[in-house]
């Protein structure tokens, strides 16, 4: 099944314990489906935090489930996409994932400024942009 984004306000990957510095915004969330009961999904985040879900999956859910939507002033998450990722995933490294999009590396993936840049196919800002931005450092990216 082909899911087309909306690139024009993309979504930032999040887990449970950082959910609260995005209310208002558009997220994605990876969970594992603990219960499903009419609208509200609960599941546990790739943090192992409890995260909840608003809005109606398809049916039938697999284990896995990545979302896309609102962050509620509830840190709940109102869904526009659901995604059935299947009975096994790797959570420890989609955490990572989320760790390192609002870490160090977060110039990485797409902000608006970036994604600004990169629609305005102006190569020479986004280079020079790319360029003034520090390396991490290569140890702190070593599974702890």
């Amino acid at each position: 099944m082909l899911v087309k984004m909306d690139m024009s306000n993309p979504a930032a990957f999040v887990s449970a314990e950082i959910l609260h510095f995005y209310v208002g915004r558009r997220v994605r969330a990876l969970m594992q489906v603990v219960r499903s009961d009419g609208g509200v999904v609960i599941g546990k985040s790739t943090d192992e935090k409890q995260l909840i879900v608003k809005g109606f999956p398809p049916a039938p859910l697999t284990t896995f489930v990545e979302v896309f939507g609102i962050v509620n002033s509830d840190k709940s998450i109102a869904a526009e996409i659901w995604i059935n990722f299947g009975d096994s995933i790797d959570m420890f490294n989609y955490n990572k994932l989320c760790q390192l999009a609002n870490g160090e590396l977060k110039y990485l993936f797409l902000d608006s400024i970036l994604h600004r840049i990169l629609c305005t196919e102006d190569c020479e800002t986004y280079q020079t942009a790319l360029s003034a931005m520090p390396l991490p450092d290569v140890k702190t990216l070593s599974k702890d």
